[in-house]
């Protein structure tokens, strides 16, 4: 519950990078939380999450929806 409060004070743009711009941040219980980001040109993949360690990409915000309810994160 603690890093659910650290992460809360954080802002979805303190998680750009050079390809990706942060759009979304979802605390998890345990655990890093879910950053959702989205990208800042025209090419697909349009999407990418983060979480902890790992990133994947998606086309389609339907696609990020999907996975994140699947994994149990929204």
């Amino acid at each position: 519950m603690i890093k659910n409060r650290l992460f809360k004070s954080y802002n979805p743009s303190d998680f750009d990078t050079e390809h990706y711009e942060g759009m979304f941040i979802l605390p998890q219980a345990k655990g890093s939380p879910v950053i959702i980001q989205r990208s800042k040109n025209a090419d697909p993949p349009h999407w990418c999450i983060v979480h902890g360690y790992s990133s994947s990409v998606y086309y389609s915000y339907k696609e990020v929806i999907d996975y994140c309810t699947k994994q149990g994160w929204l």
